[in-house]
């Protein structure tokens, strides 16, 4: 590939959960594939703290030009939603918790038949070894964690402890603090419960650090700073459009494939805007 290149197998717009395991699929299978990016990359110890710099704390482009934060904030008539700008997308400020859903959930019948707690079980595994999901070691003693449990325990009711995708200070492990890799300075969970603000520490096992690094070192391409207006067919398969964030700058990338993994609004944005404002998708079904 080249800094140039504006045609790819596969165009994924989104880093986060969806769109870095598309990428890494696709990268495995041989494929040029380049993500886009609206938000910045963040290094631990890059993320925001400052809540009175809203510029660098909140993202509110393009009514906000300047302002291309972590945190999406958008307000609703029954839901408030916080999403994130960046690459590894939610990942970067979900709360780490791995919990499994139980295999009741599937019973109710809007889920296809297919689709059962056995049958994600393997997939469940699969991410859970990328991701690192551990429960916390039995050595580290938290007061509120004890607290919580022998509430629960008074009233009579089961208590576990949910996995978490976090390097922990096990000794051994090969993973001291301090120790660094490609994406800079990583170090163990340091139990300041800020998983929802973006880990300083590294700790985290995002997926700007698990799956979109490993396709990244397949030849994937990450283009940051980058917002996906609407997609168009084209000879060459389909053509994203989109402006550069920090010049406004039009343009567009084809590729024989698109994957939208902007998240819930984000990919809703972009197939409403394609369908209703370009016209260029027509033919989406009204139930979007």
């Amino acid at each position: 590939m080249t800094e140039n290149q504006s045609h790819y197998d596969a165009v994924v717009v989104g880093s986060g959960f969806g769109g870095s395991i598309a990428a890494l699929r696709l990268a495995e299978a041989g494929r040029s594939v380049l993500v886009l990016e609206r938000g910045r990359r963040y290094k631990p110890g890059e993320f925001p703290r400052d809540v009175t710099d809203v510029d660098r704390m909140f993202w509110r482009h393009p009514r906000r030009a300047k302002a291309t934060g972590l945190f999406d904030v958008r307000m609703f008539s029954g839901i408030g939603v916080v999403a994130a700008s960046g690459v590894g997308g939610g990942s970067l400020i979900y709360a780490n918790i791995h919990i499994r859903p139980d295999p009741v959930v599937f019973d109710d019948p809007r889920w296809p038949a297919s689709i059962t707690r056995e049958s994600l079980d393997p997939f469940y595994d699969k991410v859970a070894s990328k991701l690192g999901v551990s429960p916390l070691p039995a050595h580290v003693d938290l007061p509120k964690r004890r607290l919580y449990r022998h509430a629960a325990e008074t009233v009579g009711r089961p208590v576990f402890d949910p996995d978490q995708a976090v390097l922990w200070d096990v000794p051994g492990d090969g993973r001291e603090a301090g120790s660094s890799d490609e994406a800079g300075p990583r170090g163990p969970c340091r139990l300041v419960a800020e998983c929802e603000f973006g880990c300083q520490f590294g700790a985290k096992n995002s997926m700007d650090l698990t799956y979109l690094a490993q396709a990244e070192r397949l030849g994937t391409e990450v283009r940051t700073g980058v917002l996906a207006s609407h997609v168009i067919p084209d000879d060459a398969g389909y053509a994203v459009a989109y402006h550069d964030v920090g010049t406004g700058v039009a343009g567009r990338v084809t590729g024989r494939r698109v994957v939208l993994s902007a998240g819930t609004l984000g990919t809703n944005d972009i197939l409403l805007r394609s369908r209703d404002v370009f016209s260029t998708l027509p033919r989406l079904s009204p139930a979007l």
